[in-house]
């Protein structure tokens, strides 16, 4: 709480299901209400990640060409990519709400992040109020670099774009070598 505002975390760690469809209406009723002054998002990226193309790991869940999955997965991995799919829909609707209501927001994912492929994502990005940045996260004190894209609407997060030249490996702003981030 600062300034009388109020931060509510939206998280099944906290037990809050956005895959819920009654939880969904009720944060869309919410943003549609204006009772938001602002929103953040942090889909979760595990099945947009291009990490399983590396190496000898699981198969691929999507591509360029597939950003909703590719098809004939297994059903397990067909199951994580519907869980991927609802969470981008979500995201995207609230997003829209936001938008449409002058809410200001952010929606962050991997910069390579297939997520940046969806159809409503890119309609959304489209919108003349909407800009993207990248960070590496090494900037803002990880250990690692993880380039980052915020999708921006509303807010000025501009000064948060900076980036690490990682010369050999090595952080431009702790001098130490970036830890790497394997799946």
């Amino acid at each position: 709480r600062r300034k009388g505002r109020v931060l509510i975390e939206v998280d099944i760690t906290h037990g809050f299901d956005v895959m819920d469809v009654h939880n969904q209406k009720s944060l869309r009723g919410v943003a549609a209400q204006g009772l938001l002054d602002g929103i953040r998002f942090g889909t979760p990226c595990s099945s947009f990640s291009r990490a399983r193309e590396r190496g000898s790991g699981p198969p691929p869940l999507r591509s360029d060409d597939f950003p909703a999955g590719l098809p004939n997965l297994r059903p397990a991995d067909l199951a994580k990519v519907n869980v991927g799919n609802v969470c981008c829909r979500v995201t995207m609707s609230l997003a829209q709400i936001g938008l449409k209501h002058r809410v200001p927001g952010t929606i962050e994912n991997p910069c390579a992040s297939r997520i940046f492929h969806m159809p409503s994502v890119i309609q959304f990005r489209r919108s003349p109020l909407v800009y993207d940045i990248n960070f590496d996260c090494c900037v803002y004190g990880d250990r690692w670099r993880k380039r980052t894209k915020l999708v921006a609407w509303l807010v000025d997060v501009r000064h948060l774009n900076v980036l690490c030249s990682s010369v050999g490996g090595i952080c431009d702003f702790t001098g130490q070598a970036h830890v790497s981030l394997q799946g």
